[in-house]
């Protein structure tokens, strides 16, 4: 019979590294989102309004794909975990 305590603690292990680079990321993907969302604002003018709206939704749609990777990687990482 083999032990494998030692394969899940190792998987463990790895899920938990794995799931700490993913929230990194996120962090700094919401950092650079949060600055970006700024600069739109300040280049917001009348003329520039509809570019600035098709940014903010094109940045909103970026937070959206962001997050639910990083919850799929959660998962993922979670489910590895057991």
């Amino acid at each position: 019979m083999t032990d494998t305590s030692g394969s899940d603690d190792s998987a463990a292990a790895q899920a938990a590294r794995d799931l700490a680079r993913v929230q990194a990321k996120v962090a700094d993907a919401r950092a650079l989102l949060v600055r970006l969302l700024q600069e739109v604002v300040v280049a917001a003018s009348p003329a520039a309004s509809r570019t600035a709206s098709t940014h903010t939704a094109q940045m909103l749609e970026a937070n959206e794909a962001l997050v639910l990777a990083a919850l799929r990687n959660q998962e993922a990482a979670a489910a590895q975990a057991e």
